[in-house]
Protein backbone atom coordinates (compact mmCIF):
# COMPACT_ATOMS: atom_id res chain seq x y z
CA UNK A 1 0.00 0.00 0.00
CA UNK A 2 1.07 3.68 -0.59
CA UNK A 3 1.06 6.59 1.90
CA UNK A 4 2.14 10.18 1.54
CA UNK A 5 5.16 11.34 4.25
CA UNK A 6 4.73 15.05 5.15
CA UNK A 7 7.32 15.82 3.10
CA UNK A 8 5.06 15.24 0.11
CA UNK A 9 7.43 11.97 -1.29
CA UNK A 10 4.66 8.71 -1.86
CA UNK A 11 6.14 5.89 0.68
CA UNK A 12 5.71 2.03 -0.39
CA UNK A 13 4.32 0.15 2.54
CA UNK A 14 4.51 -4.01 2.45
CA UNK A 15 1.72 -5.66 4.47
CA UNK A 16 3.69 -6.92 7.06
CA UNK A 17 5.71 -3.54 7.62
CA UNK A 18 2.01 -2.15 9.08
CA UNK A 19 2.24 -0.83 12.37
CA UNK A 20 6.39 -0.53 13.13
CA UNK A 21 7.93 2.55 12.69
CA UNK A 22 10.32 3.52 9.87
CA UNK A 23 11.95 6.38 8.21
CA UNK A 24 11.39 8.26 5.63
CA UNK A 25 14.07 8.19 2.77
CA UNK A 26 13.66 11.82 1.76
CA UNK A 27 13.18 13.27 4.91
CA UNK A 28 14.54 11.51 7.64
CA UNK A 29 10.80 11.49 9.67
CA UNK A 30 9.66 8.63 11.25
CA UNK A 31 6.32 7.44 10.63
CA UNK A 32 3.80 4.42 11.10
CA UNK A 33 1.55 3.30 8.58
CA UNK A 34 -1.44 1.43 9.42
CA UNK A 35 -4.63 0.65 8.17
CA UNK A 36 -7.49 3.35 8.85
CA UNK A 37 -11.19 3.27 8.98
CA UNK A 38 -12.72 1.20 6.22
CA UNK A 39 -9.25 -0.26 5.07
CA UNK A 40 -7.88 2.81 4.13
CA UNK A 41 -4.02 3.45 4.56
CA UNK A 42 -3.03 5.76 7.55
CA UNK A 43 0.25 6.86 8.20
CA UNK A 44 0.79 8.70 11.56
CA UNK A 45 3.97 10.18 13.11
CA UNK A 46 5.22 9.84 17.05
CA UNK A 47 6.84 12.53 18.84
CA UNK A 48 6.87 16.10 18.04
CA UNK A 49 5.16 17.22 15.02
CA UNK A 50 7.44 18.44 12.10
CA UNK A 51 6.52 21.03 9.78
CA UNK A 52 7.11 19.64 6.48
CA UNK A 53 9.62 21.46 4.18
CA UNK A 54 8.36 24.70 2.30
CA UNK A 55 7.38 24.25 -1.50
CA UNK A 56 10.30 23.45 -3.37
CA UNK A 57 12.88 22.59 -0.78
CA UNK A 58 15.21 19.65 -1.60
CA UNK A 59 16.90 17.93 1.68
CA UNK A 60 20.28 17.53 0.61
CA UNK A 61 23.62 16.45 3.56
CA UNK A 62 26.43 18.12 3.79
CA UNK A 63 29.79 15.91 4.37
CA UNK A 64 29.68 16.25 7.74
CA UNK A 65 26.75 14.06 7.72
CA UNK A 66 23.75 16.95 8.96
CA UNK A 67 21.08 17.50 7.08
CA UNK A 68 20.65 20.71 5.31
CA UNK A 69 17.31 22.27 3.74
CA UNK A 70 17.96 24.06 0.48
CA UNK A 71 15.05 26.34 -1.52
CA UNK A 72 15.62 26.84 -4.88
CA UNK A 73 16.57 30.55 -4.42
CA UNK A 74 20.11 28.81 -2.71
CA UNK A 75 21.16 27.01 -5.81
CA UNK A 76 24.00 28.95 -7.13
CA UNK A 77 25.17 30.88 -3.75
CA UNK A 78 27.00 29.71 -1.06
CA UNK A 79 25.40 28.01 2.56
CA UNK A 80 26.38 27.15 5.46
CA UNK A 81 26.45 23.94 6.83
CA UNK A 82 24.45 24.57 10.67
CA UNK A 83 26.45 22.23 12.26
CA UNK A 84 29.84 22.12 10.54
CA UNK A 85 29.58 25.81 9.21
CA UNK A 86 31.30 24.53 6.17
CA UNK A 87 30.41 26.38 2.91
CA UNK A 88 28.19 24.38 0.50
CA UNK A 89 27.02 25.11 -2.72
CA UNK A 90 23.54 23.34 -4.98
CA UNK A 91 23.04 23.67 -8.25
CA UNK A 92 19.92 22.77 -10.61
CA UNK A 93 20.42 19.92 -12.56
CA UNK A 94 18.01 17.78 -14.66
CA UNK A 95 17.72 14.10 -13.89
CA UNK A 96 18.11 11.85 -17.16
CA UNK A 97 16.36 9.58 -16.08
CA UNK A 98 13.10 10.95 -14.92
CA UNK A 99 13.22 14.03 -16.87
CA UNK A 100 12.67 16.42 -13.39
CA UNK A 101 14.87 19.25 -12.21
CA UNK A 102 16.82 18.03 -9.20
CA UNK A 103 19.10 20.16 -6.63
CA UNK A 104 22.30 18.74 -6.17
CA UNK A 105 25.36 19.80 -3.88
CA UNK A 106 28.90 20.60 -5.75
CA UNK A 107 32.36 21.15 -5.11
CA UNK A 108 33.43 24.57 -3.50
CA UNK A 109 36.85 25.53 -5.51
CA UNK A 110 39.12 26.53 -2.31
CA UNK A 111 39.55 30.96 -2.96
CA UNK A 112 42.18 31.45 -5.16
CA UNK A 113 44.98 33.81 -2.64
CA UNK A 114 46.86 36.67 -3.64
CA UNK A 115 50.00 36.14 -4.93
CA UNK A 116 52.73 37.09 -2.10
CA UNK A 117 53.65 41.16 -2.33
CA UNK A 118 57.02 41.84 -4.19
CA UNK A 119 59.90 42.24 -1.86
CA UNK A 120 60.29 46.26 -1.08
CA UNK A 121 63.54 46.69 -2.96
CA UNK A 122 66.76 46.96 -0.91
CA UNK A 123 69.32 49.68 -0.77
CA UNK A 124 72.25 48.11 -2.76
CA UNK A 125 75.01 46.90 0.08
CA UNK A 126 78.52 48.44 0.38
CA UNK A 127 80.26 45.69 -0.88
CA UNK A 128 83.98 47.31 -0.74
CA UNK A 129 85.90 44.96 1.32
CA UNK A 130 89.59 45.53 2.90
CA UNK A 131 92.42 43.39 1.67
CA UNK A 132 96.02 43.48 2.70
CA UNK A 133 98.76 43.62 0.07
CA UNK A 134 101.52 41.59 1.12
CA UNK A 135 103.60 44.70 1.78
CA UNK A 136 100.84 45.39 4.23
CA UNK A 137 99.17 48.15 2.34
CA UNK A 138 95.37 48.06 3.08
CA UNK A 139 93.12 48.21 -0.48
CA UNK A 140 89.58 48.16 -0.92
CA UNK A 141 88.00 46.04 -3.25
CA UNK A 142 84.40 45.03 -4.36
CA UNK A 143 82.76 42.14 -5.69
CA UNK A 144 82.36 44.40 -9.42
CA UNK A 145 86.38 43.72 -9.41
CA UNK A 146 86.51 40.13 -9.69
CA UNK A 147 88.40 39.09 -12.40
CA UNK A 148 90.15 42.18 -12.77
CA UNK A 149 93.67 43.05 -12.63
CA UNK A 150 95.30 45.25 -9.68
CA UNK A 151 98.28 47.22 -8.95
CA UNK A 152 99.36 48.21 -5.26
CA UNK A 153 99.92 51.83 -5.05
CA UNK A 154 102.63 51.05 -2.34
CA UNK A 155 104.84 47.93 -3.52
CA UNK A 156 103.75 48.01 -7.26
CA UNK A 157 102.64 44.21 -6.97
CA UNK A 158 100.13 43.00 -9.91
CA UNK A 159 97.50 41.13 -8.55
CA UNK A 160 94.24 39.36 -9.88
CA UNK A 161 91.17 39.86 -7.77
CA UNK A 162 88.99 36.34 -7.23
CA UNK A 163 86.04 35.14 -5.71
CA UNK A 164 85.92 32.96 -2.59
CA UNK A 165 83.57 31.53 0.07
CA UNK A 166 84.64 32.55 3.40
CA UNK A 167 84.56 28.33 5.28
CA UNK A 168 83.18 29.89 8.69
CA UNK A 169 80.25 32.68 7.18
CA UNK A 170 79.78 30.78 4.03
CA UNK A 171 79.82 34.45 2.27
CA UNK A 172 81.39 35.59 -0.92
CA UNK A 173 84.80 37.49 -0.50
CA UNK A 174 87.49 38.73 -3.13
CA UNK A 175 90.68 37.48 -2.75
CA UNK A 176 94.21 39.28 -4.43
CA UNK A 177 96.28 36.47 -6.19
CA UNK A 178 100.07 37.80 -7.35
CA UNK A 179 100.96 37.27 -10.95
CA UNK A 180 103.63 40.32 -10.84
CA UNK A 181 105.41 42.71 -9.74
CA UNK A 182 106.17 46.54 -11.27
CA UNK A 183 107.07 49.86 -10.52
CA UNK A 184 104.89 51.49 -8.04
CA UNK A 185 102.95 54.35 -10.09
CA UNK A 186 104.14 57.46 -9.43
CA UNK A 187 101.18 59.35 -7.67
CA UNK A 188 102.83 62.87 -8.07
CA UNK A 189 103.45 62.73 -11.51
CA UNK A 190 99.32 62.11 -12.07
CA UNK A 191 96.82 64.43 -13.52
CA UNK A 192 93.23 64.70 -13.92
CA UNK A 193 93.20 62.93 -18.04
CA UNK A 194 94.66 59.86 -15.75
CA UNK A 195 90.81 59.82 -14.05
CA UNK A 196 89.04 60.24 -17.13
Amino acid sequence: MEVRCRCGTLLDVEERMLGTERNCPACGTRFTASRGAKGKPAISFPGPKTPPPPAGAAGQKCPCGAPVLVRPEHTGKDVKCPACGKTLRFEKVRDPQSLTTVIRRVEVAAPKRAPPPAPAPTRPVDTMQPLLCTCGQQLFVGHEHIGKQAQCPSCGALMVLEKAKDPQSMATTVRARIVGQAPPPNLDSWSLKDFE
